[in-house]
């Protein structure tokens, strides 16, 4: 019975094994077709040069993935996940009663931040956003609900701040929410070009800042220095 049993548990070893094996492969062919999706654009990648450049066959690469497009829309939804966390964890503020409502300031200035530091993932997202503008591109529905998604997220954590009474009533935040988004995207372009952030990152600190109200600039201050957030051009 217990060579039964240990046969039985080393299926069992050699089942977990290929499993973490496939995944450990699956993440070294997306981060290879990350950093080539984000070099040449969907047009100029193959496959076979994904495959190369993950050190996998190409059959592997067809078996996580069947087609270049499946790839590509895998590395897009995976890659513009990375900074929700910021957005849920200020939704999660209030839902959670969390007792300092300052934290969801925090939590948005620190997405903005994050914005201007993925080099790779702001070049991915702003390039094939671009191309996706023709509806016969492959990521075209993918950008149109990524466009939608993050405006509605904008809008809502500065819903929670208006809330709060960080921002006026008056403000209109989803209309903010689109301003500070296309502000953003701008800016990435700039910095993609230039190399430098830290202008780009103290007017996206100065935009944030004009929709706050006075009596709140110094709470914001503190936050984007303790996040090495520059709040004037130096």
């Amino acid at each position: 019975m217990a060579r039964v049993s240990d046969e039985g548990n080393s299926g069992e070893t050699a089942h977990r094994a290929l499993y973490v094996s496939g995944r450990q492969t699956r993440e070294e062919i997306l981060e290879a077709a990350m950093e080539l999706f984000s070099e040449r654009a969907y047009n100029g990648v193959s496959t076979r040069d994904i495959a190369a450049a993950a050190g996998v066959t190409h059959a592997g690469v067809r078996y996580h993935f069947p087609d270049k497009e499946q790839l590509l829309l895998a590395v897009l939804t995976r890659y513009s996940q990375i900074g929700d966390q910021y957005y849920e964890q200020a939704v999660a503020r209030i839902d959670h009663g969390d007792p300092e409502p300052w934290g969801v300031l925090r939590d948005f200035t620190a997405y903005l931040r994050f914005t201007l530091s993925q080099r790779y993932r702001a070049q991915l997202l702003i390039m094939h956003g671009i191309l996706a503008a023709d509806k016969s591109h492959p990521a075209h529905d993918f950008f149109a609900d990524r466009y939608r998604d993050s405006t509605r997220q904008y809008a809502e954590v500065m819903g929670l701040l208006q809330e709060l009474g960080y921002i006026d009533r008056k403000v209109d935040v989803e209309l903010a929410a689109i301003e500070l988004i296309a502000l953003v995207e701008g800016l990435q372009i700039r910095w993609l070009i230039s190399g430098d952030t830290s202008i780009y990152q103290t007017i996206i600190y100065q935009a944030l800042a004009r929709l706050l109200k006075p009596k709140h600039l110094e709470e914001y201050h503190r936050i984007a220095q303790d996040l090495g957030f520059p709040s004037k051009r130096s």
